[in-house]
């Protein structure tokens, strides 16, 4: 069954964070003590994640009582019906809001800073998953690093809502001499790995927004991961990907890594040129257009 993209709606959560954006510009501090505000809509966020996914599945139980955190993509089915996914909220620094010690809520336990466990993956009720997923499925995954630290997370991650990807490439930049070493004998078969960086030439046919046009076929599902630490790089294919509505519908899931100018997190991005209202404004404009955009951590 096929399905065309309706509208974005923000939860109340991430849309009360957004009315107050002007206050973050030159105070990093009042995200922190925003977060602490919203403690229990967090709590919440976080306690679904770690539910929907503990028993290998989403939980319709647990979908009630989410509306007031979770934004939402709505859609139409070609037999007139509507679905939604739900997606993580646009708020804090935009990754787990228990991965800062120094800026989470106060009675919160902190996370490691690359804690994953806040997406909401896939983002569906179990009764609409043959519409996204009855077809191939396949993953991209630019600046994928060792293994285990990424392509095999995503892989058993979702598994756990019953996607197996039929095909996979990966890029890596950095030397990987030993990679294949830790790759599964079931993975390795249908692993494109290639240790080097993406091409800067959209038009390149090496190039993954490319591959991933000549592989796609309606009805495929697509993961498509952007983390490769060179922002000029990321941008170029954000871009295209924002200006291309083809693209747009033919990525079903999309993660990026957009590094901003924060003192919170300097020890980690460096103080780049964006600025977290760039973030913000960027990851809303994409949700808006259909993408549906996780923040990679």
């Amino acid at each position: 069954m096929t399905y065309r993209f309706i509208n974005y709606t923000p939860s109340i959560l991430e849309e009360a964070w957004y009315r107050n954006r002007g206050l973050y510009i030159d105070n990093a501090s009042r995200i922190c003590s925003d977060l602490d505000t919203h403690a229990q809509e967090l709590a919440s966020w976080v306690s679904f994640n770690t539910n929907h996914l503990k028993n290998n599945t989403y939980d319709e139980k647990l979908w009630s009582g989410v509306d007031d955190v979770f934004s939402k993509f709505v859609y139409e089915k070609s037999n007139g019906e509507t679905f939604t996914r739900i997606i993580e909220p646009l708020v804090g620094h935009f990754r787990h809001p228990y991965a800062l010690p120094h800026c989470k809520p106060m009675n919160a336990e902190a996370v490691n800073v690359q804690d994953r466990s806040y997406v909401a993956f896939g983002g569906l009720k179990p009764l609409d998953n043959d519409v996204f997923f009855s077809g191939k499925h396949y993953l991209f995954d630019l600046g994928t690093a060792d293994f285990p630290t990424s392509l095999g997370y995503l892989i058993a991650t979702y598994a756990k809502i019953g996607v197996e990807f039929d095909r996979i490439w990966a890029w890596e930049s950095t030397p990987r001499p030993n990679y294949w070493d830790s790759v599964p004998s079931e993975v390795q078969g249908k692993l494109h790995f290639y240790n080097k960086g993406i091409s800067s030439d959209i038009d390149a046919q090496s190039h993954p927004l490319q591959i991933l046009s000549k592989f796609y076929q309606p009805g495929d599902y697509v993961v498509f991961k952007l983390d490769i630490d060179n922002s000029e790089l990321e941008m170029s294919v954000m871009k295209e990907i924002m200006e291309d509505e083809n693209l747009q519908h033919i990525i079903s899931e999309l993660m990026f890594e957009m590094h901003y100018d924060s003192p919170d997190m300097e020890r980690y991005f460096g103080k780049p040129n964006m600025s977290y209202i760039d973030v913000l404004e960027t990851f809303r404009s994409c949700r808006q257009k259909g993408i549906f955009l996780h923040y990679w951590p």
